[in-house]
C-alpha cells in the first residue's frame, strides 16, 4: 500500500509540473502501473470500511466448505476392488 501511495503521489506531482513521464526511484512509471496503484488504494479503502463496520470476511476454504455442505461425499474405491466388481459383471455375447 505504501508503494501504491508513493506511485500516486509521484504521478500527481508530475501532472502538476506538466510532465508526461513519471519516474520513481529511478524507474519509469506508466499508466497501467498508476491504474494498478489506484486500484490497490481503492481496495484498501473498501477493506478498512468493511473492517470498521465489523463485517466478517470469509476465506476461500470457508466458502468452499459452505458450498459443499449437504452434498454427497464420493469416496475413492481401491483399484483392486474396482477390478473385482468389473470382473463379476455378466458378459453379453
Amino acid at each position: 500500500m505504501d508503494q501504491a501511495r508513493r506511485i500516486i503521489d509521484a504521478a500527481e506531482e508530475a501532472e502538476r509540473n506538466g510532465l508526461g513521464v513519471v519516474s520513481l526511484n529511478g524507474k519509469m512509471i506508466d499508466a497501467p502501473i498508476i491504474d494498478r496503484a489506484k486500484l490497490v488504494l481503492e481496495r484498501a479503502k473498501i477493506w478498512v470500511s468493511v473492517k470498521s463496520k465489523g463485517i466478517k470476511m470469509t476465506t476461500r476454504e470457508q466458502r468452499i466448505e459452505k458450498f459443499n455442505a449437504g452434498r454427497p461425499v464420493y469416496q475413492a474405491v481401491p483399484k483392486a476392488e474396482s477390478l473385482a466388481r468389473t470382473a463379476k459383471r455378466p458378459q453379453n455375447l
